[in-house]
């Protein structure tokens, strides 16, 4: 049973100030390195995985079934990775207009303003072509508690993996590339990967290019009442 066919009609970028939206919108990904979400989703993920992060392998003990799991990612060079985060709009509907309505209340904590995509094929086309060696997926929420044995490789990948009941609300799609290392180290545990010195704000910006003709800025409460959009070149979701 293949389930419900199911698109991603729309992207969108949640930004706190009308300057970032507009950056955005010219088209530079203002990429933090990975650690940095990851610090501040520890905080909302309260106690689920003990995290022994001063160790250089991290331990995460999964409680439904009392076992240690061991990965490397955490505190190795991948923790600098450049990623940049957005929410993703789906739709049973691969054709427009389409009805964009934000419903989760917690999204509000993200900004004042939302960054629409609205061709989202053509927005991947220009991730590929300009930003070679980036990576991107849709994050697959997981339930920490309850881990079937199909999902322990979770663990090592946890890159595109999160927890289902504290971050299912955010729907992320994730662009990212394990290649560049945002760090002010000077050598890393791995030498081919590519040291870029974050700017201050602690991160640094890749460019694909303006994305005036794809992409429309609406502030918040918009997107909570309600917009219709034409969805162009949506792709296909796995169920």
């Amino acid at each position: 049973n293949m389930g419900h066919l199911s698109y991603v009609v729309a992207l969108i970028k949640f930004v706190r100030e009308k300057e970032h939206a507009l950056t955005f919108l010219n088209g530079d990904l203002f990429c933090k390195p990975w650690v940095a979400f990851k610090e501040t989703e520890e905080k909302q993920r309260e106690d689920k995985l003990e995290l022994v992060a001063s160790k250089l392998e991290t331990q995460i003990y999964v409680k439904g079934l009392n076992r240690l799991y061991s990965f490397g990612i955490e505190d190795g060079d991948n923790r600098f990775t450049p990623v940049f985060c957005m929410y993703h709009v789906s739709s049973r509907n691969s054709t427009s207009p389409i009805k964009v309505k934000l419903k989760s209340k917690e999204l509000k904590d993200f900004g004042d303003y939302g960054v629409v995509v609205k061709n989202i094929g053509e927005f991947i086309d220009r991730i590929n072509s300009c930003l070679p060696g980036f990576s991107y997926g849709l994050i697959e929420y997981i339930n920490f508690d309850n881990l079937p044995e199909k999902d322990q490789f979770a663990f090592r990948k946890p890159i595109l993996k999160k927890d289902l009941k504290t971050f299912a609300h955010q729907k992320e799609f994730r662009i990212y590339n394990a290649h560049y290392a945002i760090t002010n180290s000077t050598s890393l545990d791995d030498p081919t990967k590519e040291i870029i010195l974050p700017n201050e704000l602690g991160a640094s910006f890749f460019s694909i290019g303006s994305l005036e003709d794809i992409a429309e800025i609406y502030p918040m409460d918009e997107l909570f009442a309600g917009i219709e959009i034409n969805a162009e070149n949506p792709i296909a979701k796995k169920n």
